[in-house]
């Protein structure tokens, strides 16, 4: 009798330790299948974001292949600004010349 009694504790146990095991699997499962959810999530973020760098590198580059005419643009400018610069100058030299001789009240 007492040998049918530690083969039922036996068994109790041993159903037990399957269970438990069983348990653990299940939640080692599904820890693991929301880590790869997480990590195929976060690396759709990652290639969306490097999709939108390599446009932004290509406007870059197409900008930067007009960068040479808009600063001989700019280079006209500046010298136009010079000249104007300098008629302005004259002209406001003739008018102090002129307010000089003019008398004041």
């Amino acid at each position: 009798m007492a040998v049918w009694i530690a083969l039922g504790v036996a068994l109790a146990a041993l159903l037990a330790a399957i269970g438990v095991v069983t348990a653990r699997a299940f939640q080692t499962w599904r820890t693991f299948r929301s880590l790869t959810n997480a990590v195929s999530r976060r690396l759709g973020e990652l290639e969306g974001k490097a999709l939108d760098a390599e446009r932004k590198v290509s406007s870059l580059v197409d900008k930067g292949a007009t960068l040479p005419e808009a600063t001989a643009r700019l280079d006209a400018s500046f010298r136009r600004l010079a000249v104007l610069r300098a008629a302005a100058a004259e002209a406001q030299s003739t008018v102090s010349l002129v307010r000089g001789l003019v008398p004041r009240k």
